[in-house]
């Protein structure tokens, strides 16, 4: 016989997604303090929360962050060192999952962070099925370097793979020098931060051609590559395929039968 699941064995959870205070939806937190109150009452009987953007500030303003860590979009860390100066605010992660109270500072790591909590509340196999429909990867961190700094510059670069990188500006944030960061990544890596990139892209274009139909060219955008002449070479050589075989071989366009 099935067990039968009823709502009181399921875990409670609350997800406040990324707003534009000024723009289309303000109308939904005119009544702060309503919601502040509402906030406080699924706290007290024992929900566990996640927020992106926007949506943090009311978490703070209900009390719930304690001393944090939360990621925040840039725009809220003046806002919260003024109101909030105990939080403690982790400027390089994508998102962080911690005694309760998950953050993710922008819409692009959404989908990561609450398909971790799928993962963490309810099954790992319904976090990776999601993913699947999604395109997004559920596989955990950035692991294999035991260098504090290698490990923060993999986050970042995770984090900005689908822009315009600049190896020179990671190195300054770190306090180091271009070639210190590049020493380092192979000690620790094995190879430099730039096929570091690479690997990151080629491993999310693999993803988004195994999982969806996309158009190869809007792959190479999403991914980071402008130029699709330079992503199918990089694909390529990464994966001894172009990215229209790998589909063909492994994803969503299956093979043609012959004529």
């Amino acid at each position: 016989m099935a067990a039968q699941i009823s709502n009181t064995d399921l875990p409670r959870h609350v997800h406040l997604p990324d707003f534009d205070p000024a723009g289309e939806g303000a109308e939904f937190i005119d009544d702060q303090a309503a919601i502040i109150r509402w906030l406080q009452a699924q706290n007290a009987a024992g929900c566990t929360f996640s927020a992106t953007g926007e949506s943090i500030r009311l978490l703070a303003m209900a009390g719930l962050l304690k001393e944090g860590p939360v990621v925040l979009p840039r725009r809220l860390v003046p806002w919260f060192r003024a109101n909030h100066p105990q939080v403690r605010v982790e400027p390089f992660a994508p998102f962080i999952d911690q005694d309760g109270i998950a953050t993710c500072g922008s819409v692009a790591g959404e989908a990561s962070m609450l398909l971790r909590l799928i993962d963490r509340m309810i099954a790992p196999w319904v976090a990776h099925s999601v993913g699947a429909h999604l395109g997004v990867r559920t596989e955990p961190g950035p692991t294999g370097a035991s260098d504090d700094i290698v490990t923060t510059a993999q986050v970042w670069i995770g984090r900005n793979s689908t822009a315009d990188v600049r190896f020179s500006t990671l190195a300054a944030n770190l306090g180091i020098s271009q070639s210190t960061l590049t020493r380092r990544f192979r000690e620790q890596l094995g190879m430099t931060p730039g096929t570091y990139l690479q690997k990151i892209r080629v491993d999310a274009a693999i993803q988004q051609l195994v999982h969806t139909r996309r158009p190869i060219g809007q792959i190479a955008n999403i991914v980071g590559y402008d130029d699709i002449k330079s992503f199918r070479a990089v694909f390529r050589a990464r994966t001894g395929s172009s990215p229209k075989q790998y589909r063909v071989a492994y994803g969503a366009e299956p093979p043609k039968p012959p004529s």
